[in-house]
């Protein structure tokens, strides 16, 4: 009987353990490399003064509830015509990368300037799991302005 926290893993000539917690950072560490990697990226976000912010059609349709009905998302993509979602000026193509990010590899990462602006972001793009740290950021917001 295994333990809950050990996955097992078996190759031809030899077996090997690591823990979930190796096989996570493994799992995030590539999802960042696919992250920057742009030249393989088949969705383009729009927004503030027409920048461009990339992603991958599978990991925004994982990740985006808004998306996962939409008819271009199961079409196959072409190499020179990306899927193209406006989401205006009202936001800065910082949040809207840092927001990306998050959908790869589920971290925060140096939101604290623009979490009301990235928040709104989860909203739009119906970013579930981000849209529960909001809540508690807003939560901790509140409960500090109050001192």
């Amino acid at each position: 009987m295994s333990t809950p926290n050990k996955t097992r893993h078996l190759n031809r000539d030899c077996s090997f353990q690591r823990s979930d917690n190796a096989l996570l950072a493994g799992l995030v560490s590539d999802l960042d490399k696919l992250l920057k990697n742009q030249a393989a990226a088949d969705v383009h976000f729009m927004v503030d003064h027409e920048q461009v912010v990339t992603a991958h059609k599978l990991v925004v349709l994982a990740r985006c509830e808004r998306y996962r009905n939409k008819k271009k998302f199961h079409q196959p993509s072409s190499e020179n015509s990306p899927i193209v979602i406006q989401l205006g000026k009202q936001f800065s193509a910082a949040a809207v990368r840092d927001v990306v990010g998050y959908m790869y590899t589920g971290e925060v990462r140096g939101w604290l300037s623009y979490a009301s602006e990235a928040c709104l972001v989860c909203k739009v793009l119906l970013l579930c799991s981000l849209g529960e740290w909001c809540k508690v950021w807003r939560r901790s917001k509140l409960l500090f302005q109050t001192f």
